[in-house]
């Protein structure tokens, strides 16, 4: 396993010498923690990048060939020619997928092509385009191309009412913000107001973090009121749990996982109302909040319960939200926020499902 690992590698770096030499990648080869390796731009990443992402179509995985059904692929790229990925019966989730049937695949890069197999189910990805699928050892008719989804809320026009958080520049409303050349929001910042009910809509980007695994692939989080925290994380083909991304963290995990591949624009939408106490400071409701990930809603009507992880004790006083440095650069963009407290202004409908596109489309 070491020697193939050790080849998979010398034969990329023969490939991308020209491309990657004295970059990022480069330097990330030398590191003796290449779990910290992270890359912002798609022009720094290695060729295991573009086999990474989402693939659908219909296929036929029966004897007689006759009943096509509709499949959908998530493939994460863990480094070093390695892939995990999983096969969902009835389309990607958010579109299609029935909620139940899934396969976990599991696999590397042999000869320029990435090769998945799982209990039921293999897979080869040729060209980073499109997926051939067997069943049972039986070849299907049909293949499943590959896509880029977009959030029907990306760059969403601010409500009436919005205060602008950030789109740019600083506008004075977030503490000391620090901000990129091409003017994305980087990770460590809170508002400088403070709110108790409002709507909330942010824009975000993982960088690509092949090699770090868990709660060290692209961290970052929503902490509401500096107590509340929707978490952000590289969680894309992963099986949701309580601290993946989408998740009020380590309390309700998210009830689907909508992330999309790192490196790809995503979007929260938060509806939330503050808990409540009386005079002598005694809680009488909870803490209520809604969340669509990518114009899907994962999280309904949740009541919050207490605070979660190291965010401050519950009061009867709003604090200001922050978007967490947990040392990753996710990066931000079009912020904005509706206060709810002086009138309440329509709830979010459901969005619709998600745009789907063929890959040569670019994401704004």
């Amino acid at each position: 396993m070491l020697s193939d690992r050790m080849t998979v590698r010398f034969l990329l770096c023969l490939t991308f010498a020209t491309l990657i030499c004295g970059s990022p990648l480069a330097e990330a080869q030398e590191s003796k923690d290449r779990t910290k390796y992270a890359i912002t731009e798609i022009k720094n990443a290695g060729s295991d990048l573009f086999f990474q992402g989402e693939y659908t179509g219909n296929i036929t995985t029966t004897l007689a060939q006759t009943h096509y059904e509709n499949y959908g692929l998530q493939v994460i790229s863990l480094g070093d020619g390695l892939f995990e990925g999983l096969l969902y019966v009835g389309g990607l989730p958010g579109s299609g997928w029935n909620g139940v049937n899934r396969t976990l695949l599991q696999g590397r890069k042999i000869a320029g092509t990435v090769q998945l197999a799982g209990a039921a189910a293999e897979v080869q990805i040729i060209k980073n385009q499109y997926a051939l699928v067997s069943w049972h050892g039986y070849p299907a008719t049909g293949y499943l191309s590959k896509v880029d989804r977009f959030s029907p809320t990306l760059g969403a026009e601010p409500m009436p009412g919005a205060l602008i958080l950030f789109n740019g520049e600083d506008n004075g409303q977030l503490a000391e913000p620090q901000i990129t050349e091409e003017g994305l929001l980087m990770e460590g910042t809170e508002t400088t107001g403070v709110f108790e009910d409002f709507y909330l809509h942010i824009e975000f980007k993982l960088p690509y973090m092949p090699y770090a695994r868990g709660q060290a692939r692209a961290n970052s989080g929503v902490y509401i009121q500096s107590r509340y925290e929707v978490q952000i994380l590289d969680s894309f083909g992963r099986i949701p749990e309580f601290n993946f991304c989408g998740a009020l963290y380590r309390q309700k995990t998210p009830d689907i996982n909508m992330c999309l591949p790192p490196l790809l624009w995503q979007t929260y939408d938060m509806r939330f109302k503050h808990a409540k106490f009386d005079v002598t400071g005694n809680k009488i409701s909870d803490a209520n909040l809604t969340v669509w990930h990518n114009g899907i809603k994962i999280q309904d009507n949740v009541s919050i319960e207490t605070k979660t992880g190291s965010g401050q004790l519950e009061g009867n006083f709003p604090l200001p939200t922050k978007f967490q440095d947990h040392s990753d650069p996710v990066r931000f963009r079009n912020m904005w926020i509706v206060d709810y407290s002086p009138y309440l202004p329509e709830p979010l409908e459901d969005a619709p499902q998600l745009e789907q596109v063929s890959v040569s489309k670019q994401q704004p």
